[in-house]
């Protein structure tokens, strides 16, 4: 039986579980509406939760790898049992954008203190919050910063190292290089 959060009330993990099927239908209709020639950054959420300034990387085998990688997120958060969710940088950048998302739900029992929760719920089950750091755009290139890279261990953050496993954990099956995957 999944366990519930410490960070979440039950009345906040069954909005986040609402949520993430709601997430899902989004990101699986963006894929296909990008698929079908619209631009990334006219999608409902897909064009929200990929770093903007990776835009060439974003070919349509890599779209679909991080939707499987928000498939299987999702259902590693249903399953949940306090083990370490994301398993690659690419299902961290689709947590992110699930915990940030969930909150513009128009729910009536989505407070202050929920958000506040949601966040505490991403502290509780990531490691860090290295992703972050794509976002704001005055550390953009940090990720290609070999002295701080080494030093911080950033180099997950380059999008070609997106799908590759955390030490110890798998990514799913779809998105694995098979040359480089540790099982």
């Amino acid at each position: 039986m999944p366990e519930n959060p410490e960070s979440l009330s039950p009345s906040e993990w069954k909005l986040l579980q609402r949520g993430m099927d709601i997430y899902l239908d989004l990101l699986l209709d963006d894929l296909c509406s990008v698929l079908s020639g619209e631009a990334l950054k006219d999608t409902m959420v897909l064009g929200d939760v990929l770093p903007s300034q990776f835009t060439s990387w974003y070919t349509p085998l890599f779209l679909k790898q991080f939707v499987v990688c928000g498939i299987h997120l999702v259902a590693k958060i249903d399953n949940w049992e306090g083990d370490p969710l994301a398993a690659c940088t690419a299902e961290e950048l689709a947590f992110r954008g699930l915990i940030e998302w969930v909150p513009t739900l128009s729910e009536p029992d989505i407070t202050s203190d929920t958000i506040e929760h949601l966040q505490d719920f991403r502290e509780e089950v990531m490691p860090d919050f290295d992703v972050d750091m794509l976002f704001n755009l005055a550390l953009d290139g940090i990720e290609d910063d070999e002295v701080i890279g080494t030093r911080l261990g950033l180099d997950s953050l380059r999008p070609e190292n997106w799908f590759q496993p955390f030490t110890g954990l798998r990514v799913h099956p779809y998105c694995r290089d098979d040359e480089t995957d540790s099982e």
